[in-house]
């Protein structure tokens, strides 16, 4: 798993950074955006190995960012 990169999409704070946290001592790599239009700026300039998304979030829900 080192090495491996990991973008969370969430609105919830609190499940974000538990995630974040989490994930990040298991020894990923962990980027966060708090709603969908700020996961596809991330995408942009990052290709993550996988992509952890939740459905109702504002702007974009996580239909639309897949």
């Amino acid at each position: 798993m080192e090495n491996e990169t990991l973008l969370i999409v969430e609105d919830n704070t609190v499940m974000l950074d538990g995630l974040r946290d989490i994930l990040s001592l298991e020894g990923f790599t962990v980027l966060t955006a708090a709603n969908g239009l700020e996961g596809l700026t991330i995408l942009e300039s990052v290709k993550p190995d996988m992509i952890i998304s939740d459905i109702a979030m504002p702007e974009m829900d996580g239909y639309e960012v897949c």
